[in-house]
């Protein structure tokens, strides 16, 4: 700093003044380069945050509208197999009124089929003795 001042001293001429300023200028410029660096690297790293951040949003917009679109189909995909076992479970009670009815309608023929069994037997039993009847005539 000493050498700065006896620097100054020797040029107090009429350009000493606008030398001494001129220096002090340079001397402030020549300490504030690091500032500016600092500043400009600070700078320089915020665009590339920015810059990386929007990538993510991006990337996280498109992630999300691929699920959005897999949840959509997702959606269908059960509304179409929850109709499908409303419809399933309509037949299945169709079926299951169908069955009822044959089985009613069987039962009948059972008992049908058990009345004319009896029917049989007892006009079995009329024909043998009817022949023991005519065998006994002759």
């Amino acid at each position: 700093m000493g050498d700065i001042v006896g620097l100054i001293t020797e040029l107090k001429g009429p350009l000493g003044g606008f030398m001494a300023v001129l220096m002090g200028v340079g001397v402030y410029l020549w300490r504030e380069r690091g500032q500016r660096a600092v500043g400009a690297a600070n700078d320089a790293a915020n665009i590339s945050a920015i810059d990386h951040w929007r990538e993510v949003a991006g990337r996280s917009d498109k992630a999300l509208e691929a699920m959005t679109i897999r949840a959509d189909k997702f959606a269908e995909e059960r509304n179409e197999a929850l109709q499908m076992v409303g419809e399933m479970r309509g037949q299945l009670t169709e079926m299951t009124r169908q069955l009822t009815h044959q089985a009613t309608l069987l039962q009948q023929q059972a008992e049908k089929l058990d009345l004319q069994a009896a029917e049989m037997h007892a006009l079995r039993g009329q024909v043998t003795s009817l022949k023991d009847q005519l065998n006994a005539k002759h």
